[in-house]
């Protein structure tokens, strides 16, 4: 009888400790799927980071791009300015040097004339003579105010050439940064590119991996807590096996 008292002391022992396995495994797959969700989302968020910065420097380099294009037409209208009037110098100083000519050509007129009515006595030659100096005098100021605006002209072309080329330089020097900072944002998309393609193949395999895993935790969790009622159920026939027995010798 003692034999029994022992006997059934020890299974229930047992159940006590099943009971507490089952305990401590009740909700292990809950626990594994909720582990794994967490997993998940923080991959997701990795991901949409990733993504985020991927679509800024998109946005950067198309910008800079355009910027750059911007400073290309700038350059080319510019330049074309510059070329125009380096062209239209050779005949503006070759109209000055005729005016010149011009200029030098009527002073001598007006010298010989001059010169013509201090030998004159007579009236109405003085008089021809007269009109003719100042016939020429009329053509010499025109001739001058010519030549002021020919030099004022070729100036001012000259002057607007040396800005051109100061402002074509700057847009140049600025071109260059943009495309420096641009060949590097680009690299910077590229390497993230790369970085992304790889994450989504990771996180394919990850989030593959992590189903499989909560799917098996669910079933482990399922069949210990089957596994565990049958042989819980098993201790208390037994139990009652033995008092029964022992109710007999009594």
């Amino acid at each position: 009888m003692a034999q029994a008292d022992v006997s059934a002391e020890a299974l229930s022992k047992i159940k006590s400790s099943l009971k507490k396995f089952q305990e401590a495994n009740l909700g292990f797959g809950g626990r594994i799927s909720l582990l794994a969700s967490e997993r998940i989302t923080s991959c997701n968020n990795t991901l949409n980071s990733v993504f985020t910065q991927i679509s800024q420097l998109e946005a950067e380099v198309k910008q800079l791009s355009a910027q750059i294009q911007q400073l290309e037409e700038q350059i080319a209208q510019k330049d074309h300015e510059k070329k125009s009037l380096q062209n239209s110098l050779p005949s503006l100083e070759q109209k000055l040097r005729s005016t010149e000519q011009q200029i030098s050509s009527l002073n001598g007129q007006l010298r010989a004339l001059q010169a013509q009515l201090s030998q004159t006595e007579d009236s109405d030659q003085k008089d021809a003579i007269l009109a003719k100096i100042e016939s020429v005098n009329s053509q010499l100021r025109a001739a001058e105010r010519q030549q002021e605006e020919l030099k004022q002209t070729i100036a001012d072309a000259q002057a607007r050439i040396s800005a051109l080329e100061s402002e074509i330089a700057q847009l140049k020097t600025e071109k260059m940064r943009c495309e420096g900072v641009r060949d590097e944002k680009t690299r910077q998309l590229h390497r993230l590119r790369s970085k992304y393609e790889k994450l989504k193949s990771a996180f394919s395999a990850v989030s593959s991996e992590l189903q499989a895993l909560t799917s098996a935790s669910k079933s482990f969790e399922s069949s210990t807590s089957e596994s565990m009622e049958r042989s819980t159920g098993n201790i208390d026939r037994c139990i009652a096996y033995m008092n029964d027995y022992m109710s007999v010798n009594l």
